[in-house]
């Protein structure tokens, strides 16, 4: 039976230790509990370990009512939670859930069974939201951000640059860097499209390489892919991650049998030089990739007419 990592966020100690015990009977399930009492530290617990399940309460010391939910599962999307308070409030349950919450018990009302049922089935929604969620925003062959991920991600990355502090350009700049694969079609029409499938994973895995990890990189269909640079203070990280990612396709790529040399051409956009909406950034950088593709493995900015 594998054990579950549970986090008690609950700033009264008798509480605390009420849930410690509880679960300690269930005979069912192995836990592995740590209580904090304030949310900051309950972050980066979540930021440093794993856990299955947290049990929050919603007074706490360093943040008010449902604002732990909403900085929680904004932190942690995927992390079911169930809170816990004293008081049986229809409309702020409502809220909870609306906001992330899995689950919302009143602690005398609830306690025992509940608790531990509540667990069990927050921690399987949770499983099957996550799945659901990685068939509709992955790609089927390499497992990468779709376009409807990447938009999200981009939307977000202008939204955070967008509120960084005026006069003050750490974290202002967000890149966008569309790829096409040089003569990919003539790979397909002649080595057949298992093989070019083998060369779409190869070059995703070159790809990985060549950013940093906090960079998104995605699949847009066909043979393009998408990195997105954000948090730059200084817009000559663009030239370097371009060039580095040109140079990660120089090596030929060993295909089963095949060896195969393949380029690429990459077209950049810039936030907020050059829009600041994700959809116009995106139709930039394919004007600017489609400039690049005149010449062939190379990286063209976006100008604009």
């Amino acid at each position: 039976m594998a054990q579950k990592r549970i986090l008690i966020v609950e700033d009264n100690p008798a509480d605390a230790q009420s849930i410690v015990d509880l679960l300690a009977t269930d005979s069912n399930n192995d836990y592995a509990v740590q209580v904090t009492d304030q949310l900051d530290t309950a972050l980066d617990l979540l930021s440093s370990e794993h856990f299955d399940v947290v049990l929050i309460d919603l007074t706490l010391p360093d943040v008010d009512g449902l604002d732990a939910i909403r900085e929680m599962s904004f932190v942690m999307p995927h992390l079911p939670i169930i809170v816990l308070t004293d008081v049986e409030d229809d409309a702020v349950a409502l809220q909870a859930v609306q906001m992330g919450a899995q689950d919302y018990l009143v602690k005398e009302k609830d306690a025992g069974y509940a608790i531990r049922r509540a667990l069990r089935y927050a921690i399987e929604r949770k499983r099957l939201e996550e799945r659901v969620f990685q068939m509709s925003t992955r790609d089927m062959l390499t497992q990468m951000p779709n376009r409807y991920l990447v938009i999200d991600r981009l939307t977000h990355a202008i939204d955070r640059a967008g509120r960084a502090p005026q006069g003050n350009h750490r974290g202002a700049i967000v890149a966008v860097l569309l790829l096409d694969l040089d003569n990919f079609k003539l790979v397909n029409d002649t080595l057949g499209h298992p093989t070019g499938d083998k060369l779409l994973l190869a070059a995703a895995q070159r790809l990985k390489t060549g950013v940093r990890r906090a960079d998104t990189i995605g699949r847009m269909g066909g043979d393009e892919f998408i990195v997105i640079l954000e948090d730059l203070s200084d817009s000559s990280v663009i030239d370097i991650a371009a060039n580095r990612i040109l140079r990660g396709f120089e090596a030929p790529f060993a295909i089963d049998d095949h060896t195969v040399t393949m380029t690429a051409s990459i077209g950049v956009s810039v936030y907020p030089t050059h829009s600041a909406t994700a959809q116009e950034l995106l139709k930039a950088a394919e004007i600017a990739m489609y400039a690049a593709k005149k010449h062939r493995n190379c990286y063209r900015y976006y100008e604009a007419v």
